[in-house]
C-alpha cells in the first residue's frame, strides 16, 4: 500500500465516523423535539434513547475520532517518511533557561541523535524545517 492510500484510507474512516457520529446525534435531536411535541412519548422516546445508550454512543465516537486523529497527526507522518525511504525526524523539547524561546526545541535525524546536524526552534516544526534546510545545504 502506498503512503497516499494510507493517508487516503485514514480520512475515509474519519469521515465515516464523522458521519456515524453525526447520525446518532441527528437520531438524539429528532428524540428530543419529539418528546418535546408529544409529552405521552417523552417515556417510550426515553427508553429507546436509554436502551440505543445514545450519549453513550456519541462520546465513544468522539474518542474514537480522536484517537485515530492523534495517531494520523503524530504515528502516520513517521510511518509515511519510513515507508518513502526519507528521513525520520525526532524531537526534543529543551527549554534552555534563558529568557528567549526562539531554541526551545531540537530536531534531528534519528539515528543521528548524538552527531547532529540539529535544528532548532520556538516550534517542534521550526526546529524540523530549520533541520531540513540544514541537510538540504550539506554537500
Amino acid at each position: 500500500m502506498t503512503p497516499e492510500q494510507i493517508t487516503s484510507h485514514v480520512n475515509l474512516i474519519m469521515d465515516k465516523i464523522t458521519g456515524a457520529y453525526t447520525a446518532v446525534q441527528n437520531l438524539q435531536y429528532a428524540c428530543q423535539a419529539a418528546a418535546y411535541d408529544d409529552p405521552a412519548m417523552n417515556v417510550v422516546l426515553t427508553d429507546i434513547q436509554h436502551d440505543l445508550s445514545l450519549p453513550k454512543l456519541l462520546s465513544d465516537l468522539g474518542g474514537l475520532f480522536d484517537i485515530i486523529e492523534r495517531a494520523r497527526d503524530n504515528l502516520l507522518p513517521e510511518h509515511l517518511a519510513r515507508l518513502r525511504g526519507g528521513p525520520v525526524y525526532t524531537t526534543t523539547y529543551v527549554h534552555p533557561p534563558i529568557p528567549i524561546r526562539t531554541s526551545d526545541w531540537c530536531a534531528c535525524v534519528e539515528g543521528d541523535e548524538e552527531d547532529g546536524p540539529y535544528g532548532w526552534g520556538a516550534t517542534e516544526d521550526e526546529a524540523i524545517e530549520d533541520l531540513k534546510e540544514k541537510l538540504a545545504d550539506e554537500p
